[in-house]
């Protein structure tokens, strides 16, 4: 608020001038006290003295507005009772009123925007009854219906498409995605619900088994207009390729004879791998020994997969380094066989063999490196251990052995076989020492699914239909909404720059003006990033409620004026008070039972599932030990529906230092109520400062305060105090003011 220079005099008049909207384009202008203001003249004619209460809440980033009555006598108005303009042909029920402040002489100052609720009167005065209202109070999003009658999705954010086809499988880690109603199935093809017209759409299937989202292989990537929105398509038959790896290792066979007992065979990343380890040293292997085997098997389970299999394989990727020591005479072989065999469906089948042969060129005990053995066969060398680089490969299609649901796991064997060859039997010749390391970097099926579309057996027939009919989402990796206000343009990728877009779109907010109140302080201290989608129709204020509360955040709407209000790392414009500008302060803790010191959090909300893809458990543990909480109490369970980055710790950052409280979600909120803070309330009797209201920063001046300090605490106490006001209550000559310490 901006009062004028009357605010300053230590004497003045307040008028409050009521500006009630009729549904004829017409006005009724009311006041305390009669006055002329901009050429319309305000009837003085109000009773009584009402009371207009703003609060924000820091702890759930949400503002309100009080609503207020005002009683007239029925007085003439244009030669008749006020009463039959009230209740007459202009409708006043549900308009406007808006309420402005004149000090003295001075241009009034808003205060206040209401909408009338109801009129009563006892035959002597009038009531008007207010209340707080906001355009997208009675809106609900989405509200764009296709023409059968469901909803084109909402959705905000940076998303990623699987990528994986038919001709190229892949892995499919991304869930950043969100769902696509499926309106209907037309020539052959899902239609699919789509937030906006898109180039980059890439429709997937969501196989629950397994928690992955497979991208379809025969996609209409850009839109088409369907209604008012727009769908993406695929056909029926759902054709899809990928690579999926085990759930988990079976603790059955030689499954321990890796270092970590097979964790990273199974692991998403293939950097890292799991080792078998064989090294027997010289002396170990005893005179009989011409001939060496080692067979490690290995069984894992893996996910039942969706629809008809047209191709099942199985693959593993590895490499290995393998030396031996011998005994033999000049021209004496021995053969090394390595292979991978698979026994997915019942019967070993190889995968990858390798066969190689060492001939002695001359007489002695030797290994791979000496001069004295030569290798051919797969690997041609002199003086080199046998080493196979890292690479990927299959085993061979198993779909026709594959009757009725698809397997539950896979197994497979890594064999080794040295042995001298010939009729070289005798005691001199034999291995000595056996060094292999095999590194299992990767094992996985790779299943092509389809719907059997075109088949003619009568039971799969009416399989395909029920599966074409269990099929209501699909899901979207292309990007979500634009900012589509003033000065900004492209993906709204932060909850902040959401929520705006969604009071542009939905709302109509008048943001001509690009430096709404706040915004840009805002928009400079949060980087939180959303993904965020809605399917069915949900009350536009709850939706930017939350939003608030997941991006930290609080918006007002000023009496038509758009204000955005958060907590800063560093706070500025902060207003000075003296004992001299206040009376009845009233000083006080903030409950202790309003404390939040563990926080079990989820955030990255599952596409498809009602469940976070990362659950973390915060915690600030100098209160719950300052304060004598117990291990099981004051625990709070959060759930953020649009929050996805930054990532949230365990404790708030830089141990609660209130510099980094915008580092991240609970930290931000760690500052604001992970402890107990100081707090009061007081009258402002200084009218230079009239225009404070919620979101003022203020501090009390350490020289000047009464009492000296708060609770009998040291000097200086006062003037390290910010503080934010979260409460005013404004009546005619009087504000009265609630702050706390922030």
């Amino acid at each position: 608020m901006a009062f004028g220079d009357s605010i300053k005099l230590g004497n003045i008049q307040e008028n409050w001038l009521f500006k009630l909207a009729n549904n004829n384009s017409g006005y009724l202008y009311m006041s305390f006290s009669s006055v002329v203001y901009s050429s319309n003249y305000y009837e003085g004619v109000i009773l009584n003295k009402p009371t207009i209460s703003d609060t924000i809440s820091l702890s759930k980033s949400t503002a309100a507005t009080s609503g207020i009555s005002i009683k007239i006598p029925d007085y003439n108005y244009n030669g008749s009772p006020i009463s039959k303009e009230l209740w007459g042909t202009n409708s006043y029920i549900n308009r406007v009123c808006t309420v402005h402040s004149q000090i003295n002489n001075d241009t009034p100052n808003q205060i206040g925007s209401f909408r009338v609720n109801g009129l009563s009167s006892d035959g002597k005065a009038i009531t008007i009854k207010m209340i707080s209202y906001r355009p997208w109070d009675n809106v609900t999003v989405p509200n764009v219906k296709s023409p059968k009658g469901n909803y084109f999705p909402v959705a905000y954010g940076d998303f990623t498409v699987n990528t994986s086809t038919v001709s190229s499988p892949a892995f499919c880690t991304s869930k950043d995605l969100y769902p696509a109603p499926v309106e209907q199935v037309q020539n052959f093809d899902f239609l699919a619900l789509q937030p906006k017209n898109t180039s980059e759409g890439k429709l997937h299937f969501y196989d629950k088994s397994s928690d992955t989202f497979i991208p379809l292989d025969d996609v209409n990537s850009s839109s088409v207009a369907l209604g008012d929105g727009y769908t993406n398509s695929t056909t029926v038959d759902l054709h899809r390729a990928y690579k999926l790896r085990p759930n988990s290792i079976i603790s059955t066979d030689d499954y321990d004879d890796y270092d970590d007992n097979g964790a990273e065979t199974i692991d998403s990343d293939d950097s890292t791998f799991s080792l078998l380890n064989f090294a027997m040293g010289d002396g170990t292997l005893s005179s009989a020994n011409r001939q060496w085997s080692k067979t490690t098997t290995v069984n894992a389970n893996v996910s039942q997969i969706q629809h008809k299999i047209d191709e099942y394989k199985t693959g593993f990727t590895f490499a290995f380094t393998l030396d031996i020591e011998a005994i033999g005479d000049s021209g004496d072989t021995f053969n090394i066989a390595f292979a991978i065999n698979d026994k997915t469906t019942g019967s070993y089948v190889a995968v990858k063999s390798y066969s190689y042969v060492g001939t002695f060129v001359s007489v002695g005990q030797h290994d791979l490196t000496s001069t004295g053995i030569i290798v051919t066969g797969d690997q041609d060398s002199t003086n080199n251990l046998i080493s196979v680089a890292k690479d990927t490969h299959f085993s061979n299609d198993f779909e026709a052995n594959i009757k009725g649901l698809s397997t539950d796991s896979i197994s497979y064997q890594v064999s080794w076989l040295f042995y001298f060859t010939g009729n070289q039997g005798t005691s001199g010749r034999q291995f000595t020492a056996v060094d292999i390391d095999f590194k299992m970097y990767d094992t996985f099926i790779q299943p092509k699914l389809k719907i059997p579309t075109n088949s003619t057996d009568k039971a799969e027939y009416n399989s395909v239909s029920e599966s074409i009919a269990n099929v209501e989402t699909l899901y979207s990796g292309s990007d979500g909404l634009t900012r589509t206000y003033t000065g900004s343009s492209g993906v709204a990728t932060e909850i902040h720059e959401a929520h705006r877009a969604l009071l542009k779109d939905h709302a109509g907010l008048d943001d001509s003006d690009a430096d709404i109140d706040g915004w840009s302080a805002l928009d400079s201290s949060k980087d939180w990033k959303i993904r965020y989608w809605l399917t069915e129709p949900t009350l536009l204020k709850d939706v930017l409620n939350k939003l608030q509360y997941e991006g930290g955040f609080i918006f007002r709407d000023r009496f038509g004026v758009p204000q955005y209000i958060h907590i800063p790392d560093s706070i500025s414009g902060v207003i000075t008070l003296t004992k001299y500008d206040i009376a009845n302060i009233v000083i006080e803790n903030t409950p202790l039972s309003e404390i939040s010191t563990k926080q079990n959090i989820g955030y990255q909300k599952h596409p498809a599932e009602n469940r976070y893809l990362t659950n973390v458990t915060s915690t600030n543990s100098t209160p719950r030990t300052t304060y004598n909480i117990q291990a099981k109490e004051n625990i709070e369970e959060v759930s953020l529906d649009a929050y996805v980055s930054p990532t949230i710790p365990t404790s708030p950052a830089n141990s609660g230092n209130k510099a980094n409280r915008n580092d991240d979600h609970y930290s931000y909120y760690n500052a604001i109520n992970g402890d107990v803070f100081f707090s009061c309330s007081f009258d402002l009797v200084n009218p230079a400062f009239y225009d404070l209201e919620v979101g003022s920063f203020i501090v009390f001046d350490n020289d000047n305060m009464y009492p000296e300090s708060p609770f009998g605490q040291s000097s200086g106490t006062w003037t390290n105090l910010n503080m934010m006001i979260v409460s005013t209550r404004r009546t005619p000559g009087k504000l009265s003011i609630k702050a706390r310490e922030i």
